[in-house]
């Protein structure tokens, strides 16, 4: 564990960029953009067609550009367990903007976020074409966002969301809130919801501090998207799906929250699989 602790504001420091880092960002960065804008055009134009019958074939272009972009970066990817196939909700730890690409090469999931990821460059877009619920902290707006919420999981979509309300290191999963595991007990919904606990853990190569792919405290986007793109090795990341969950098992959403947390904890703590056997 480094000295560090959460609480003391001290972070690591960015590595010394060489002439080879800037050159591997730029051609990075530009398959990336060739990738994410090349599929979104796909992805409209499926959507023109898709549309009376829902979202039958957009979810596997997202998916598909997700996958394509981890692998650019350079980032393995080991999926274990089963990820939830009904209508119903994810709930997982946040580490950083890389949890996106992560989640969306897994699941056919709608993010629940907050509104400023719109405004990320490259980020904003894609999280917009998926269909993306973007959340306003403004009190006023908290009935109607539930009643969005409660419509899409009634019309069988999946829902995806961060309970800890923020991005971390990488190396602890904080308290979850509660509020919007609330939607689960909703009488608009009308069915008995499944709620999937999951874990993102994070491996980095062993050049980089432990937290490298953490996005917390001070750090700005930009800085953090060129670290981890311009970097010439890049390490592991384990997305690890716990076994469903019936809401009506819990009394209330406090209940609730506390399991899924306990699980997401349960699964930062075992043992990482062996990113050469497994990777995807």
């Amino acid at each position: 564990m480094s000295s560090y602790t959460w609480d003391n504001k001290t972070q690591p420091s960015f590595p010394d960029y060489r002439p080879i880092n800037y050159l591997i960002f730029i051609v990075r960065w530009i398959l990336i953009a060739i990738t994410i804008y090349g599929l979104l055009m796909l992805l409209f134009l499926v959507r023109l067609f898709e549309f009376p019958w829902g979202r039958p074939v957009s979810p596997y272009i997202v998916r598909a550009a997700s996958r394509i972009s981890l692998r650019i970066i350079g980032l393995k990817l080991i999926i274990k367990g089963q990820p939830l196939t009904t209508n119903g909700a994810i709930v997982s730890n946040h580490v950083s903007w890389l949890d996106i690409f992560v989640c969306s090469s897994a699941q056919n999931a709608l993010f629940v976020a907050k509104s400023e990821i719109a405004t990320w460059l490259g980020i904003g877009i894609l999280a917009k074409a998926t269909g993306t619920i973007f959340l306003d902290r403004n009190p006023r707006q908290a009935l109607n966002q539930k009643k969005e919420l409660t419509n899409k999981i009634s019309k069988g979509y999946q829902l995806l969301f961060f309970p800890e309300g923020t991005s971390t290191d990488g190396l602890r999963v904080l308290n979850f809130k509660t509020t919007l595991f609330s939607i689960f007990y909703s009488q608009e919904i009308g069915i008995d919801i499944e709620v999937q606990p999951m874990t993102i853990r994070y491996l980095p190569n062993h050049e980089h501090d432990e937290t490298f792919y953490g996005f917390w405290g001070d750090l700005g986007f930009g800085s953090h998207f060129f670290k981890v793109v311009s970097a010439k090795q890049n390490g592991v990341v384990e997305l690890i799906c716990h076994r469903p969950v019936k809401a009506s098992k819990f009394h209330n959403r406090k209940e609730l929250a506390a399991y899924c947390e306990a699980k997401v904890r349960e699964g930062l703590a075992t043992e990482l699989t062996h990113p050469l056997t497994t990777a995807t």
